[in-house]
């Protein structure tokens, strides 16, 4: 019987790292990940995770302009040392701060179709592999043009009431499997983790010996 091709795809191919340097775009993405489990000072917490999203034009090395786009994830946090605050701080202005009521009653998903100066710094992982991230946001350059915009706005919520599963099929892969290994999306779905299982499995054993099988057990007969 003649046996079927199946290639690897190359990981990564196709993707052109973003240039270093500060440049003018807008947010187009913010979407909820759920609880997440993370390692903090060699201590496993939950912390609620959100991916914020920008779409943004720059000058490549040929001198050619295109548009990019580039991703944050974030702590689902207003506290006093939220980096989301930070960012959100500074992507006004920084000449006033957010209040604790406006932090609040701040809605993330308020952040799409903002305009931001994006400074975008080329970092280099611990296995040596260079990637891009946001260093910082500020205020949209009014005198410098913005690109057309390529991508629509994209925003998921996790609950039963707002959970778009065509946005969630779009997402990439790694993506969609952190969303299902998050608390909210457990919960909505009935699944538990395998930490859970032993839990519930381990409480039904101590209930089943704890609790007569039959009637006749109950009267000693």
């Amino acid at each position: 019987m003649d046996m079927p091709v199946l290639l690897a795809e190359e990981t990564g191919a196709g993707y052109e790292l973003p240039p270093a340097g500060t440049w003018q775009g807008v947010c187009y993405s913010v979407i909820d990940l759920g609880t997440q489990k993370e390692e903090f000072e060699g201590t496993i917490k939950d912390a609620h995770k959100v991916r914020i999203g920008f779409e943004f034009s720059a000058d490549t090395e040929d001198e050619e302009e295109k548009v990019f786009t580039i991703h944050k994830e974030f702590t689902l946090s207003f506290g006093g040392r939220s980096k989301l605050r930070q960012y959100i701080d500074s992507w006004n202005g920084g000449q006033t701060t957010m209040t604790e009521q406006e932090a609040k009653g701040f809605n993330v998903y308020s952040l799409l179709d903002k305009e931001a100066s994006i400074n975008i710094v080329v970092k280099k992982s611990a296995k040596g592999k260079e990637y891009a991230d946001i260093g910082g946001l500020s205020p949209r350059i009014k005198k410098l043009a913005l690109h057309e915009r390529k991508n629509e706005n994209t925003w998921l919520h996790i609950s039963e009431k707002h959970f778009n599963e065509e946005v969630f099929d779009k997402l990439p892969n790694f993506l969609k499997e952190k969303i299902q290994e998050g608390k909210e999306y457990r919960a909505m779905y009935g699944i538990e983790t395998i930490a859970e299982q032993e839990v519930n499995m381990k409480k039904e054993a101590e209930t089943k010996e704890a609790t007569p099988e039959s009637a006749a057990a109950i009267f000693g007969e």
